[in-house]
């Protein structure tokens, strides 16, 4: 592959930003960077397009805003470090404001935080969150196949969903814990059907001269108040990014530039003015920060986030499995998020409190929707005969 065709990736790659979302980036000394790609299926050329965007939070106002969007092709063969050093190359020389970030939280991709580094000395720490290690997990979950290995979908995935949770909660153990209950993970678990996670674990986090071992557990980061921001902030912008392309039905790149990502200056600025002139609260609630009205059940990540205070009371097989099944019954009218960490009592008395998650609720819902079934049917019924 040689100079033209490279040229040719450049040439597809993308920006957008406004000096107003700069000017709140140059203000912030801690960035949220994440990456996700994007599928356009119904084009006449099907494509996939890598959507990266960086967020900061306005520490007067709370409200958590999108400052950068940068687009690029998602070919396997780009030169994906050239493409990162390019944009933040854009984002300082054509920016009036310095940045000067200390600390940002970002992927799991050794060539996106080399270029990090490289871009932005003053930036003292990167790592990741919840979000990024459960996408990671659930990633490499994807590539097992369970008729090849002999099981029902439904079991191989509770096994995934177990291994994940029981994961994610004594991943916030000091590093002597950790490796015990890794040991005792590993052996509730088929090791032949999980040997390239395992692998890869191993490899990366617990391997003493791995790419990530200094982020083996969240120990040292229990506290860090930009730690605990983080997954609500990571997953919250991607699910309203995702609700906005269902909302505007988007189907093409052209159309998600102009509908989304040029119209949100336009709603954070509104939101941070409004905020400033006290006519809408300060938002505190993690589906606050996107939303105006609550988003529902929070996504797994940030449920699993929100649980770390409880490792030293609960046993964690019984965490997980509570996990688990707070989960999977997405329909059901669950608790609504009471706090994020900063209310974490509250919250903790809501995720795990069986007057919340209980038999009654569950079958109640049950009979509700089958009477719904009945009465549709019957409906539907009488329609044909009249």
């Amino acid at each position: 592959m040689g100079e033209v065709y490279f040229r040719e990736i450049f040439e597809q790659c993308k920006y957008f930003t406004t000096e107003w979302q700069l000017k709140m980036l140059s203000q912030s000394s801690s960035w949220y960077i994440d990456i996700w790609p994007i599928n356009f299926t119904r084009q006449k050329l099907p494509s996939t397009t890598n959507l990266l965007v960086i967020l900061c939070q306005d520490f007067n106002t709370n409200v958590l805003v999108p400052c950068f969007f940068g687009i690029y092709p998602a070919l396997p063969s780009a030169p994906f470090p050239e493409i990162y050093r390019r944009f933040f190359y854009i984002l300082q020389t054509k920016s009036p404001f310095q940045f000067t970030p200390s600390t940002i939280v970002v992927d799991y991709d050794s060539s996106l935080r080399n270029v990090i580094k490289k871009s932005f000395p003053t930036c003292q720490r990167i790592f990741g969150c919840f979000a990024f290690k459960i996408r990671l997990l659930h990633n490499e979950s994807k590539l097992i196949k369970c008729a090849v290995l002999g099981y029902k979908t439904a079991g191989l995935t509770r096994m995934i969903n177990f291994f994940i949770s029981y994961f994610m909660i004594i991943s916030m153990l000091d590093h002597d814990d950790f490796l015990n209950q890794w040991t005792f993970l590993k052996s509730k678990i088929d090791q032949e059907a999980f040997s390239k996670i395992i692998h890869q674990i191993e490899n990366d986090f617990i391997n003493k001269h791995g790419r990530f071992h200094n982020e083996m557990t969240f120990k040292h980061l229990k506290n860090d108040s930009i730690f605990r921001m983080a997954t609500p902030a990571i997953e919250g912008y991607h699910y309203r990014f995702k609700q906005l392309m269902k909302t505007y039905n988007i189907t093409m790149l052209d159309s998600m530039i102009e509908k989304v990502i040029i119209a949100e200056e336009k709603h954070f600025s509104s939101k941070v003015a409004e905020v400033n002139m006290e006519r809408i609260p300060r938002p505190e609630l993690p589906e606050k920060y996107f939303f105006d009205r609550s988003m529902g059940t929070l996504p797994i990540a940030t449920a699993v986030a929100d649980i770390f205070g409880l490792v030293d009371n609960w046993d964690y097989i019984e965490l997980a499995e509570k996990l688990m099944v707070a989960n999977e019954h997405n329909a059901l009218p669950q608790r609504k998020s009471l706090a994020c960490l900063a209310h974490f009592e509250d919250y903790k008395k809501s995720l795990i409190s069986k007057d919340v998650i209980c038999e009654d609720i569950i079958s109640n819902y049950a009979i509700r929707r089958k009477r719904y079934r009945e009465e549709k049917a019957e409906k539907a019924k009488n329609e044909v005969i009249l």
